[in-house]
């Protein structure tokens, strides 16, 4: 390792396709990734990332480390776990985590998150380091048995636009009440800019975005989007408001938002969990999702609650 000093700030406009490609490659000088380049390509096409919203570390006139972030309109920074050189101190890491931090928010962000595959045990040091606290396991399933029909049932059911967008953040909010689903993330954004940051988890589909009503009160949302893969989609978010739980209505709503993705042409849909989520999992297993992997989630905030 070199014994000059570390310096870590953004890549000059010059630097920024270099840094990303020492991130791309891992930071062991291999060739950039091309899935991790079309990840980022895909995050430019939907405006959650730019060539300024990276982090570049340096000693003296060598690349020692490079970290992007992804922003989202629900005012959400996602920091990604740094690529350093294999000589480089543990701890860089962490320095660009948090320089990357205090950059996203300076720039508005109320929250940021990090996701480490649970394989990698000592994958959220860096973010621990740099004041990120651990607040769930998540249980990533998918379900390729996807319901024909919709359920029979006498709710009413409305679809996602402008004129009924306000009722959807209402929902939501509502079903956060006591929610078993990563319920110590600091709860700092809007509903409605929640629901902006869920348009961007995949391809937006209003058209597979419910909200459930019976006798003019709203029971729950599902929501879920297309992803990349025209036969691939994931469900993003399901809620059911609290006087409305125990009584099978969120089995309804999946089974209603399952059999309108798969008339769309879906023949596999994915989720995350909060693996402390016993009821929610339960839905899960009993409608066909299976478990693949698990990944821990981070988060640091310093706004307060809304």
């Amino acid at each position: 390792m070199s014994n000059q000093n570390l310096t870590i700030r953004r890549p000059t406009p010059a630097e920024a396709d270099e840094a990303l490609r020492f991130y791309a490659s891992g930071g062991a000088g291999r060739q950039p990734s091309p899935a991790v380049l079309e990840e980022i390509n895909a995050a430019v096409r939907k405006g959650t990332w730019q060539p300024d919203h990276q982090m570049l570390a340096r000693r003296g006139d060598t690349i020692v480390g490079s970290v992007p972030y992804f922003t989202s309109p629900s005012r959400t920074a996602v920091i990604v776990f740094p690529s350093i050189a294999p000589d480089e101190p543990a701890d860089t890491a962490a320095k660009l985590v948090k320089t990357a931090v205090n950059s996203a928010v300076q720039e508005g962000v109320k929250l940021c998150i990090a996701l480490i595959p649970k394989r990698f045990p000592h994958g959220g040091i860096p973010f621990l380091s740099a004041g990120f606290l651990r607040i769930a396991v998540l249980a990533n399933m998918e379900s390729r048995s996807l319901p024909p029909q919709p359920p029979a049932s006498d709710l009413k059911w409305i679809t996602y636009d402008k004129t009924t967008r306000h009722r959807f953040a209402d929902t939501y909010a509502a079903t956060l009440q006591g929610t078993l689903d990563c319920s110590d993330l600091p709860r700092v954004q809007t509903p409605a800019e929640v629901l902006e940051g869920h348009k961007l988890a995949g391809e937006f589909r209003p058209d597979l975005w419910f909200l459930a009503i019976e006798r003019d009160t709203e029971i729950g949302c599902v929501l879920i989007n297309q992803l990349r893969k025209p036969t691939d989609f994931c469900l993003v978010y399901l809620g059911v408001v609290p006087d409305h739980r125990r009584r099978h209505y969120g089995e309804i709503l999946l089974r209603k938002a399952m059999s309108h993705a798969r008339a769309a042409g879906a023949t596999k849909i994915s989720l995350s969990v909060d693996e402390q989520n016993l009821p929610a999992l339960k839905i899960y297993e009993h409608l066909g999702f299976r478990h693949t992997d698990a990944i821990l989630l981070y988060a640091f905030s310093t706004a307060s609650p809304d």
